[in-house]
């Protein structure tokens, strides 16, 4: 019961803080009184939070005449996700091509603190495909597919440690790494190779090829897959799609320049 009652009142206190940026975004200047009746809080509450958001940041008060105003941070989170999407919008036709050219699952996605968010999926367009449950926003594990295995082996090496050591090595199938070394030596494989692979560990049936995507430093900030039924991929076609996705996340390297899609 007390959970349920700390979580309404971070909701609450969410709200009241959406509320007075909005209420800001308004009026060049504004004082405590007046935000206290544009959202309906005490002055005593309203002068909290907007203590909290110049500690932050994003609001600015001037000590003559008392009055709060924005800053332009709202203005930069607000580029930074614009530039995302553009970067994203820039590789959106490298990731059809490479679907076009296959005609298998096409994945992109990048590391959110622990875990595996998808960016971009483009489905297979042959009938025999991967049933899988990836879409753009969800997460994965890092341990047990291609992506996440990527974005988990170019990890500084402490980091890296941090991160394997805490996860709950779940057998998603028989073929899931469930023991830390045997983990961290498949990570150093793929560092030495350039690529990982995910057979048959995160889903019976499916099969992955994934490489890194680095920004112009060579920092890892996403990765790309193909995703294709175990029965398709051959060892000729495991060759022709390595070589297709290594190319193709070489290409998505070059657009991304210095750009990242974690903020």
């Amino acid at each position: 019961m007390a959970g349920r009652k700390s979580d309404v009142a971070s909701v609450k206190a969410v709200i009241k803080t959406i509320s007075i940026l909005e209420g800001l975004a308004q009026c060049d200047q504004v004082g405590v009184t007046e935000i206290a009746t544009a959202t309906g809080m005490s002055k005593a509450t309203a002068f909290r939070f907007l203590a909290t958001l110049e500690q932050l940041g994003y609001v600015q008060q001037d000590v003559d005449q008392g009055y709060y105003s924005l800053t332009l941070k709202l203005f930069e989170v607000a580029g930074i996700v614009r530039a995302r999407r553009t970067k994203l919008d820039d590789v959106r036709p490298v990731l059809q091509a490479l679907a076009e050219a296959t005609h298998e699952t096409i994945h992109l996605a990048t590391l959110e603190i622990d875990h595996l968010v998808y960016l971009y999926k483009i489905e297979s367009t042959l009938s025999l495909k991967v049933s899988m449950h990836s879409e753009v926003g969800r997460s994965a594990p890092l341990y047990c597919t291609g992506l996440g295995k990527v974005m988990l082996a170019y990890q500084p090496p402490k980091r890296r440690d941090q991160l394997v050591h805490s996860m709950d090595l779940h057998q998603h199938t028989p073929l899931t790494i469930t023991n830390p070394d045997a983990l961290q030596a498949e990570l150093t494989r793929i560092t030495e190779t350039g690529y990982a692979l995910d057979n048959e560990e995160h889903e019976i049936g499916v099969r992955c090829i994934a490489a890194p995507i680095r920004n112009s430093t060579g920092e890892v900030i996403a990765a790309l897959s193909i995703s294709v039924p175990s029965v398709r991929l051959t060892n000729d076609k495991m060759e022709e799609y390595r070589t297709y996705v290594l190319n193709t996340a070489e290409r998505i390297s070059e657009i991304v320049g210095t750009g990242s899609w974690r903020g």
